[in-house]
C-alpha cells in the first residue's frame, strides 16, 4: 500500500513531488485511527495528486484547519480505527449530532464537514483500506433554509431617527 506525503519547502508553498511509504494495508486497516488518517494521508493526497492550482491554498488550509480543530478532536478523543467507522457508520451520525445539538453548529456548517469526511473515507475505499465508505451510510443533515425579513415603513423611519 502507498502513502502520499508531501513537506515544506523553505520560500515555496508545496512540494509537487510525494514522498510513498509502503505500508501493509491489513496493518493500516486494523489499526490506522481516523483521526490520524484524515489530516495526515487524505490532506497530503489532496496536495499530491492534484494539480497545485487545482486545489486553491486558502480553501485547502480551510478544510484542514477546520479539520484540526473540530474533526480530528473529536474522533481522537474516541479513539475510531478506519475499520470501526466502516463497521459502525452511526459513529459518523454520533459526530453530526454532537455538533449540532452540543456546539451549536448549523446544518450548513456539518454538512460542509460531511464532505470532507465522505471524500477521506473515500479515498480510503479507493486505495483499499476500507471496504466502503461508511459515510455513504450516515444521514447528512438538511440544509438549512435562509428566510429574510424586511423592514416595514415604521421599522425604517425608526432606524433612520437614530
Amino acid at each position: 500500500m502507498l502513502f502520499c506525503s508531501f513537506s515544506r519547502v523553505h520560500g515555496s508553498r508545496f512540494l509537487s513531488q510525494c514522498k510513498f511509504h509502503i505500508v501493509s494495508p491489513e496493518v493500516q486497516y486494523k489499526h490506522i485511527t481516523f483521526s490520524f488518517f484524515f489530516p495526515h494521508d487524505y490532506f497530503q493526497h489532496i496536495r499530491c495528486i492534484y494539480n497545485e492550482n487545482s486545489v486553491d491554498l486558502n480553501t485547502y488550509a480551510g478544510y484542514l484547519s477546520s479539520a484540526k480543530s473540530s474533526v480530528v478532536p473529536y474522533f481522537k478523543e474516541k479513539g475510531y480505527t478506519l475499520r470501526d467507522l466502516e463497521d459502525n457508520p452511526k459513529f459518523i451520525q454520533d459526530y453530526y449530532s454532537y455538533e449540532m445539538n452540543v456546539v451549536g453548529l448549523t446544518s450548513n456548517t456539518v454538512i460542509h464537514r460531511h464532505a470532507n469526511i465522505r471524500k477521506c473515507l473515500q479515498y480510503a475505499f479507493q486505495v483499499g483500506l476500507i471496504k466502503s465508505n461508511p459515510a455513504d451510510r450516515v444521514e447528512r443533515p438538511q440544509m438549512n433554509v435562509f428566510v429574510s425579513e424586511y423592514y416595514d415603513t415604521q421599522a425604517l423611519m425608526n432606524f433612520f431617527r437614530q
